[in-house]
């Protein structure tokens, strides 16, 4: 893997910035992005078969879900955001897809919980690759004002990997099912959900080809005018001590929303079995129609937050995340006491759209106030707070309440409207005070210095009630 060269002025403006080409590159990041949602989250759909299995409780399956690949996410989240500032994305992103699927497969010879939670380590490894890859190609191959249209075809990815999970759990378990029972060469004996990691994870070591059918795009000098490093020698060190005010609310913000849809994928599927008796078989086409038209939506508001933009608003990610979050807090309420599945089945529809779709915003608003030399670190940065918040107060804090405090299964429901609910509330008040502080910041006109070696300075400015 070699350096990626910078691009002379005379290339990047020869390089077009919205062609056809442009928006295959952000169809391919979203069928990679559903991909690993499929390989990351098909195994929610076995939950009972693995603990039946492998004799393991909720709690460990939450660690599995949760920790084992959270952690490892968020540790190698900022080493893949500093390898895609500096090296050829397209190699990155093939190494990466190639060795998740490897992964995935590799889950279905798991013979113990240890074994599991190592392949889950090696997926997390992978996967922390995609994001901060993603975003530093997109930047630089379009424009500001298509960035978000872009970032929305891009965030299609989850809802589209749900869809397609929820889709092919029921279809891969039967089939899986009728092969173990067999006497097939090398699958016959094997448990039906080994068999279904297998079918599920192979394909993605062809896909993976696929991202030599687009260029490396040019890497395009800043667009950013929130937050100016003045000086060649800036660190990123020195850009976050003199953002820290905007960054430590904005990072905390969308880690907590992470929380919150982390919850909503893992345990929602049990959720179902356990509350209204459905198997992922019928429960299946319902959640992947719901999955499929929230991905739809994903587009429409990244489309939305692009015309808010032209208009001159340039937080508009930030301000119609934070009008989402208010439709959220009541659902989250009382979606989980729904009387049946199909009433839970409407208003999941709402909380999943919202919820799920959470990043396009944060990775829309970490380019309009992070210089270019550091946006794949920025994502990076926090791609590393994410998944360990996400995790803990996800998954893990949603088992560890129903297995330790209401003590009963059947309590989940409880469990999922408490963390979904609190953590969007959290997520509300940061955001809304990252908002207020960057008005105030334009009134006063605050200035940053930069101590120790860099010796630069960074001017964080904007328009009253905007960010520029």
């Amino acid at each position: 893997m070699s350096s990626a060269p910078r691009s002379s002025a005379a290339e990047e403006a020869a390089e077009p910035a919205g062609n056809i080409w442009a928006w295959w590159l952000a169809i391919l990041l979203a069928l990679y992005y559903a991909l690993s949602v499929v390989d990351r989250v098909i195994v929610v759909h076995m939950v009972d078969l693995i603990k039946r299995d492998l004799s393991i409780t909720d709690f460990q399956l939450s660690l599995v879900f949760g920790p084992a690949f959270g952690i490892t996410y968020a540790v190698f989240s900022y080493p893949w955001g500093w390898a895609a500032d500096r090296f050829q994305r397209r190699w990155i992103m093939f190494l990466a897809v190639a060795a998740w699927s490897l992964a995935t497969v590799g889950t279905g010879f798991a013979r113990s919980f240890e074994e599991l939670v190592a392949w889950r380590v090696l997926l997390g490894v992978a996967e922390a690759a995609i994001a901060p890859t993603a975003l530093s190609m997109l930047a630089d191959r379009l424009p500001a004002d298509r960035l978000a249209t872009a970032l929305g075809i891009y965030n299609t990815g989850p809802k589209t990997g749900a869809t397609l999970a929820y889709v092919l759990a029921g279809l891969a378990i039967a089939w899986a099912t009728t092969i173990a029972a067999g006497d097939t060469p090398f699958f016959g004996g094997r448990k039906t959900w080994q068999l279904v990691m297998f079918m599920i994870g192979a394909p993605g070591m062809v896909m993976a080809f696929l991202i030599w059918t687009v260029k490396e795009p040019s890497r395009r000098g800043s667009q950013v005018t929130q937050a100016t490093v003045v000086g060649a020698d800036a660190t990123f060190l020195a850009f976050l001590r003199a953002n820290a005010r905007l960054v430590i609310p904005f990072v905390a913000a969308f880690s907590l929303a992470g929380a919150a849809a982390l919850a909503l994928t893992t345990w929602t599927p049990a959720f179902i079995v356990r509350t209204y008796g459905w198997s992922p078989i019928q429960y299946g086409p319902w959640m992947g129609a719901v999955s499929a038209v929230g991905g739809f939506s994903v587009v429409i508001k990244g489309a939305v937050v692009d015309w808010i933009y032209s208009r001159g608003h340039r937080d508009a990610a930030m301000q119609f995340y934070t009008w989402l979050l208010f439709l959220f807090l009541p659902l989250g309420g009382l979606s989980f006491f729904a009387p049946n599945p199909y009433v839970f089945f409407v208003c999941f529809l709402f909380l999943s759209a919202i919820a799920v779709s959470g990043f396009l915003y944060a990775m829309a608003s970490i380019h309009l106030f992070t210089p270019q030399q550091f946006r794949g670190q920025m994502l990076g940065l926090l791609m590393v707070v994410y998944p360990l918040v996400s995790s803990l107060f996800g998954p893990t804090l949603t088992a560890g309440l129903t297995d330790f405090v209401f003590q009963d299964q059947a309590k989940l429901g409880w469990s999922l409207a408490i963390v979904t609910t609190g953590c969007m509330a959290a997520t509300l008040i940061l955001l809304r005070y990252v908002l207020r502080l960057l008005a105030r910041t334009a009134r006063n006109d605050i200035k940053g210095d930069i101590e120790g070696d860099a010796k630069t300075a960074i001017e964080v400015v904007s328009s009253p009630g905007r960010v520029v």
